[in-house]
């Protein structure tokens, strides 16, 4: 019993003797690797009991949307109708404060017995006659230049006009109806304003406001008691100038002379006659009464 313990202990000796180095390292490497093992594991429980830092979160801010801002199209206006221009209306309007300059206008023209006492003034506005008026002053000017000059009575009281195509103020007679409606129209060669005298059938008017009154009538209705006189604006050109009785039409109608200016011997105030309406132009409506 003894000696075989004895081998049995001897063959241990002999196989420790024999096992590498390496070998005899293994139990230390083992408890290293377990150390090891434990360590990990008890940083592992430690990792997981820290709060876990907050993912910070970075806000992605939305890039604008790019707004395009849409312009409606302009609308196409639509060009307005332009509307027909008013109709000028002639008309006569009161004019209260040219009675004074009025009256001046009558005595100082008024060569017979009696007197005309001015009530009423009326400014004549008819843009067609006008305009007709304006052109025919040209064109005659335009043919003449410088007609011979034939000065009327009315010359020097009111405004001056045009001396070098014998431009004058002169005075129409007739009822205050007819006087309004010349007004209003024009002067007729065919028709009322018209007449046959001694020196043939035309216009007739007179630098004397008392020869124009010879032909002056009372009105009716409104204007009753009251006599019409028609100032007028005149373009005599070149003026035939007689004395004889006779017609004269042709005169004018020749294209030798442009008015006609008659005057009766036995009177002495002179009348102007005028064989087309272009050349006048009425302007103010002159209401009045006479006395004797």
């Amino acid at each position: 019993m003894g000696c075989g313990g004895s081998a049995e202990r001897k063959k241990a000796a002999e196989a420790a003797a024999q096992t590498p180095v390496e070998l005899q390292k293994e139990p230390e490497k083992a408890e290293k690797a377990e150390k090891a093992k434990g360590e990990a594991e008890k940083a592992e429980r430690t990792a997981t009991t820290e709060e876990v830092a907050p993912v910070k979160e970075e806000k992605l801010e939305a890039a604008p949307v790019r707004e395009e801002k849409l312009e409606a199209a302009p609308l196409v206006q639509e060009k307005p109708l332009e509307a027909a221009p008013a109709k000028e209306e002639p008309q006569v309007v009161s004019a209260p404060d040219q009675v004074e300059s009025m009256q001046k206008m009558v005595d100082a023209t008024w060569k017979s017995a009696g007197k005309a006492q001015v009530q009423q003034v009326l400014n004549v506005e008819n843009a067609k006659v006008e305009r007709r008026y304006e052109t025919y002053a040209a064109d005659l000017h335009r043919k003449f230049g410088n007609c011979t000059r034939h000065p009327a009575l009315t010359e020097g009281i009111l405004d001056p006009l045009q001396e070098n195509i014998n431009e004058m103020y002169l005075f129409h007679g007739c009822s205050p109806e007819i006087a309004k409606l010349i007004a209003r129209t024009e002067f007729d060669m065919e028709e009322g304003s018209a007449v046959k005298t001694t020196f043939g059938k035309g216009l007739h008017l007179a630098e004397c406001s008392s020869k124009a009154d010879e032909r002056s009538k009372d009105g009716e209705g409104e204007d009753a008691g009251l006599r019409a006189l028609l100032l007028c604006k005149a373009v005599a050109g070149n003026v035939h100038v007689t004395a004889e009785a006779g017609d004269t039409t042709d005169k004018v109608t020749s294209g030798e002379f442009d008015s006609v200016c008659g005057q009766q011997a036995d009177i002495g105030q002179r009348e102007m006659v005028f064989f087309n309406q272009e050349g006048l132009r009425a302007f103010k409506v002159i209401l009045y009464t006479k006395t004797e």
